[in-house]
């Protein structure tokens, strides 16, 4: 578990690289985030472990739970994402944040 303090800051929670997660490899990594969050937050995935991600030339992959008052939650490459445009993004409501302490 990881408490992350918030507040716009940026944490490594894991390092993939480092052969201390199991069972992960290039291309295959499963994350779980449960949270109790209200505004949207930010998971990136990047190949430096050097901070910040934000507006730097760092190739991220990086997705966005809970944006735009909580109605989609997206993805995309960059930090912010290239030409602000995501790669994808959906409206279920299973990707937004839930003040539901079981879906959280």
């Amino acid at each position: 578990w990881v408490n992350l303090p918030g507040h716009f800051s940026e944490q490594i929670v894991a390092d993939v690289g480092d052969g201390s997660v199991e069972d992960a490899g290039i291309g295959r990594l499963c994350i779980v985030v449960q949270t109790n969050a209200t505004s949207s937050f930010h998971v990136s995935f990047s190949r430096s472990s050097s901070l910040p991600f934000r507006g730097t030339d760092e190739p991220v992959l990086r997705f966005v739970v809970g944006k735009r008052r909580n109605t989609i939650t997206s993805v995309g490459l960059g930090n912010p994402y290239l030409r602000k445009e995501p790669i994808d993004f959906t409206r279920n409501p299973d990707a937004l944040l839930s003040s539901d302490p079981e879906r959280s």
